[in-house]
């Protein structure tokens, strides 16, 4: 895949380790987003990924916590249905959140670098086309 995939916001919700079969397990994980119509987007961790988030008893992040997700889309189809799931790969802390860390994970280094996007002011509108007025139409074009 050539972009990578990432989402931003908040942890909503955080759902203990399911353990599908002796060789597979997976973790579930609901960010939502802080735009201006926020979304509630489902990840999943599976095999040493679920790790990331800590364990089921000591949780390496809590609700409410802002977090940056690199993550994969995975498509499978199964009894001619099609199925999508958000395959989560990284999780790590926005730098300069304010809220603290759990106690195990303060020595952790993380990036300074902000990932909020940079908003930019455009240029001021100018009006440098004249209109006709001699003629009856009102469009300067």
């Amino acid at each position: 895949m050539a972009n990578q995939l990432f989402l931003e916001g908040k942890i909503y919700k955080i759902d203990p380790t399911q353990q599908i079969k002796d060789t597979f397990k997976k973790r579930e994980f609901v960010i939502e987003t802080e735009e201006q119509y926020p979304q509630k987007v489902k990840f999943e961790f599976t095999q040493d990924k679920c790790d990331q988030l800590g364990s089921d008893q000591a949780p390496a992040y809590g609700v409410g916590e802002r977090v940056k997700v690199s993550f994969n889309i995975r498509g499978s189809e199964w009894q001619q249905k099609y199925y999508v799931n958000l395959q989560a790969w990284k999780i790590e802390r926005n730098a300069g959140d304010q809220q603290s860390a759990p106690a195990q994970n303060q020595n952790n280094n993380y990036s300074n670098q902000t990932s909020q996007p940079v908003m930019q002011t455009p240029p001021a509108f100018s009006n440098t086309t004249t209109a006709n007025t001699d003629s009856n139409e009102d469009l300067p074009f």
